[in-house]
């Protein structure tokens, strides 16, 4: 796409955005008071990084001179690759954030009315926390993985046909 379709672009969408969500400035001075709103701002710019990202694809694609429906299938296989592992991860994580949240519990009730006491066994508990999370990171491999994925994923696109 050449630089003036891009500017084109980038104008229609943050138009398009502006439009579509009814953003006036006494709808943003207020926005604080009408969560529906907000949420509203969030759908709509959620929407415009996807399209945003899928013109920034379609242009790199072009650019590479590569077909633009095969390297979304590559992207697709690598959306394949990583996404049980970055689950495991998360769901690691979500357990090391829960025995964070009932070790604070537990020195809240032990020592709720030692200040300096509670500082103490608050912070040995983050500390466990990010041992816990540092520890789901080594044991789920995950950068590596990351790694082997977006090799698979180089190739793939290597391997398109040209852009027609």
């Amino acid at each position: 796409m050449k630089r003036e379709a891009r500017w084109f672009w980038a104008f229609f969408v943050g138009v398009g955005m502006a439009v579509g969500s009814g953003f006036l400035p006494a709808q943003v001075l207020g926005a604080s008071r009408n969560p529906g709103c907000i949420q509203d701002a969030q759908e709509d710019y959620k929407d415009c990084a996807a399209t945003c990202r899928e013109f920034m694809q379609v242009e790199k694609d072009l650019c590479r001179s590569v077909d633009h429906s095969c390297a979304e299938t590559c992207r697709e296989q690598y959306q394949g690759c990583v996404s049980p592992h970055l689950e495991a991860l998360e769901a690691c994580k979500a357990q090391c954030d829960q025995q964070r949240q009932q070790g604070v519990q537990g020195c809240r009730e032990a020592h709720g009315g030692n200040q300096a006491q509670l500082d103490s066994c608050v912070d040995e508990v983050q500390v466990q926390a990010f041992v816990c999370r540092d520890q789901c990171r080594e044991g789920t491999q995950i950068r590596a993985i990351l790694i082997d994925c977006r090799r698979e994923l180089r190739s793939c696109i290597q391997a398109c046909p040209p852009s027609r």
